[in-house]
């Protein structure tokens, strides 16, 4: 059963990206084949964010994965999204397993380019996982845990908003959740809450980046309290040394019952048509020097 939710996972992540030239489909993600090493361990990871939507009229569909498979071992995390799109006079509807309106809103940059350190748990001794945008695809991929629900956005001008419903196959309880990005110039700022039940316990996260073509800046502060009890800081930087060649460095600070502080750097090769080829080394309290090479695409 491992063995075909990990081969299925695989071949969606690997399928998916191919359709981005099919007529009429609108492509957002990326894929990455990355190379994890420390704490005395290594791991070859193949991740994917891919999402492909389907608009004929008032109606279309989407289909997606967020997926981390670890292809020299048995741990595979992913999540599955299908639903289908009705536009109305009021804004667009997903109904079955929409993609979170956080997940599709908000995009956090990666931390040091690792991919692997974002998913969390792909290395002994790794430090706690840095927070999603929301808990959505945290539940669907950690626990294994199918998502359906329905999901209501809509552009303003700047503003693009909305606001979801999400249960879980197995499980008890419904997450709400409520999103927003709102775009003025090259800054973007963004923000979610979310509540299981409407019962307290409520989450959230608040995001302002900066793009300058050069150099680009990002920050963000989330509170979790549904798959865990803690706070996240984070920020990072880009500086593009060329049309190719750019540079960076993340920081960020967790506090779980105990602060925790990780740093990273990073460096890379664009290719000019979404390819890119980059290395990342990240250290932070609990943990040794973790090292990264990948190969990825962004469409």
């Amino acid at each position: 059963m491992i063995r075909s939710h990990r081969a299925l996972a695989a071949l969606s992540v690997i399928l998916l990206p191919m359709a981005v030239q099919a007529q009429g489909l609108e492509p957002d993600g990326r894929v990455e084949l990355e190379f994890l090493s420390g704490n005395d361990a290594s791991n070859l990871v193949l991740s994917g964010d891919v999402m492909l939507r389907y608009r004929s009229g008032r109606f279309g569909a989407e289909i997606g994965t967020d997926s981390d498979i670890v292809l020299d071992g048995n741990d595979s995390f992913t999540a599955f999204y299908a639903a289908g799109l009705i536009d109305t006079a009021y804004g667009e509807f997903a109904i079955g397993a929409p993609q979170s309106v956080a997940d599709m809103l908000i995009d956090l940059p990666v931390f040091a380019g690792m991919q692997g350190l974002e998913a969390g748990g792909l290395l002994p001794s790794q430090p706690l996982a840095l927070d999603a945008a929301s808990a959505v695809g945290t539940i669907a991929k950690g626990q294994d845990a199918q998502n359906y629900g329905l999901r209501y956005s809509t552009i303003s001008g700047g503003l693009r908003y909305g606001a979801s419903l999400h249960r879980f196959a197995g499980r008890d309880g419904t997450l709400v959740e409520i999103a927003a990005e709102y775009t003025m110039g090259q800054t973007q700022i963004e923000g979610m809450l979310e509540s299981r039940d409407l019962k307290g316990g409520l989450s959230g996260l608040v995001a302002v980046s900066h793009d300058a073509g050069r150099y680009s800046l990002a920050a963000s502060l989330s509170r979790q309290t549904i798959t865990a009890d803690g706070t996240t800081l984070r920020l990072g930087g880009e500086y593009r040394l060329s049309d190719q060649l750019f540079i960076g460095g993340s920081l960020a600070r967790n506090d779980y019952g105990s602060e925790q502080y990780l740093y990273g750097v990073t460096a890379g090769w664009t290719f000019g048509n979404g390819a890119a080829l980059s290395g990342g080394i990240a250290e932070g309290d609990d943990t040794g020097l973790l090292m990264d090479a990948s190969v990825g695409y962004r469409f």
